[in-house]
């Protein structure tokens, strides 16, 4: 995790979240669960499994992006009763 903290150039779990929520549609978390980080947006997360890359945290971040808006859209669709 501090290898992710130092390559986004923020100095917190905290910061960690505004840098993701920059580029997401839904805000972000990332909280500490015993020995875990899990990645929070929305109702949904995702923990972080490290070592990881770069470009694997970016794309867990979209895979959940992508369920959290999915679930809006499927949320407001009309139902057929």
């Amino acid at each position: 995790m501090n290898a992710l903290i130092a390559h986004l150039r923020t100095d917190s779990l905290e910061g960690v979240a505004e840098v993701i929520s920059e580029d997401t549609e839904p805000d972000a978390s990332i909280v500490e669960d015993g020995r875990n980080f899990v990645l929070r947006m929305g109702n949904q997360g995702s923990t972080l499994e490290f070592p990881m890359t770069a470009e694997d945290f970016w794309e867990q971040v979209q895979d959940l992006e992508d369920d959290v808006v999915g679930q809006w859209g499927a949320d407001t669709e009309p139902t057929e009763d």
